[in-house]
């Protein structure tokens, strides 16, 4: 029974990482992205 319970609570947290990990990855890729497009367009706006 608590061992069961021990390892239904192992994967959650497993789970919660996997989650948080992914979140974090897209929200860098995001950042990544906005800065890549705002340097773009610094390079744009100089060029003209």
């Amino acid at each position: 029974m608590i061992r069961a319970l021990c390892s239904m609570l192992k994967n959650e947290c497993i789970n919660m990482i996997k989650k948080t990990s992914l979140s974090y990855k897209m929200t860098s890729l995001f950042y990544k992205m906005t800065s890549l497009s705002y340097k773009i367009f610094i390079i744009i706006y100089f060029k003209i």
